[in-house]
């Protein structure tokens, strides 16, 4: 199975994490689920593809999940 990593907050902090995920080359796939979805689409070149409701859907599809929400009440 190749690497997939989806990130939980597609703003500021998601985007650094994507970016060094990205550098590491690990990750064949990287994707953000964000609570300002559909209205979010894209955070830079990746795909916003949910809500945070969304990630029990998602199990199995993803190798790994990280979250990545810069603020740390919301992050709690």
């Amino acid at each position: 199975m190749s690497r997939s990593l989806l990130i939980v907050g597609a703003g500021g902090h998601g985007r650094v994490v994507a970016d060094a995920a990205r550098l590491t080359g690990q990750w064949k796939k990287i994707a953000f689920i964000d609570d300002l979805y559909p209205g979010l689409c894209h955070s830079a070149s990746w795909p916003v593809i949910g809500v945070v409701a969304d990630l029990d859907n998602l199990d199995g599809a993803w190798s790994e999940v990280v979250v990545a929400i810069g603020n740390n009440a919301t992050r709690l």
